[in-house]
């Protein structure tokens, strides 16, 4: 049951998550939503690798659930707010090209991490340090 209600929480949280942060996707010109979100989801995937607790697990899922799909969204907003409509699709798919490039290295990076020393919860840390350092990448980009 709580198994179910975890994951139950978390999807809510992804439907609610456009509305959450529409109106910082709107305001944003450069990377600050960018990493804002990845900032946060740094510290989603960084809760279940410190403790255990069931309130802590639960909260990093509602936070992870809440976050992870706005931060695509952000890219699309960066897209729109930054390039004319003709080249919309070329730097949409630009980003998702990088986008694609990142899920197929980083959970193999992060698998080999969490089969070493520390397992999964040193995967975890590390996933949170990679999310924190794009944060201070997407924080440095100014409008275009």
């Amino acid at each position: 049951g709580a198994i179910t209600g975890f994951y139950a929480l978390l999807g809510l949280a992804v439907v609610l998550s456009s509305r959450i942060w529409a109106g910082l996707l709107d305001r944003s010109r450069g990377g600050e939503a960018l990493a804002r979100l990845n900032a946060l989801l740094g510290v989603a995937t960084l809760l279940p690798a410190v403790t255990g607790a069931w309130p802590v697990v639960l909260a990093s899922g509602l936070l992870f659930g809440g976050v992870f799909l706005s931060v695509v969204a952000s890219t699309t907003a960066l897209v729109r707010h930054n390039l004319p409509q003709a080249l919309w699709a070329s730097g949409i798919s630009a980003f998702t090209i990088v986008f694609a490039a990142g899920q197929i290295v980083g959970p193999t990076v992060v698998g080999w991490i969490a089969d070493g020393p520390g397992g999964l919860a040193r995967g975890l840390v590390f996933s949170a340090c990679a999310l924190w350092v794009g944060a201070l990448v997407a924080w440095r980009q100014r409008p275009l």
